[in-house]
């Protein structure tokens, strides 16, 4: 288990690393059931991805974990998204997130 937070965490630095952000792209992966919710708290994004692969698991997890915000760049329109439950199902992953501002990634 430990193992694989430190791999999680190493590949997460390197993507944080070249271009300042943790950017997520899933070009092999479909989102599917996406819906927002808007309250008092915040608008919370949820979605499921499948298939998904490891590495880009990892990476969710630890953004989770380390409160490390995201971009979802393979949207239309990318958007930010601090992940505050994840679960994987087999292939497919179910991420529930809150919307942070731009100004979050920089």
């Amino acid at each position: 288990m430990a193992a694989t937070v430190l791999q999680g965490v190493a590949h997460m630095i390197r993507n944080i690393r070249r271009s300042g952000r943790l950017d997520l792209r899933w070009s092999a992966s479909e989102l599917h059931s996406p819906s927002i919710t808007h309250g008092p708290r915040g608008s919370i994004f949820c979605f499921s991805l499948s298939p998904i692969n490891d590495d880009t698991y990892r990476d969710l997890s630890a953004a989770r974990r380390y409160n490390i915000p995201v971009r979802l760049v393979s949207l239309n329109r990318p958007l930010n998204l601090v992940i505050v439950h994840l679960d994987r199902v087999g292939e497919e992953v179910q991420v529930t997130g809150r919307l942070a501002p731009q100004a979050t990634l920089q």
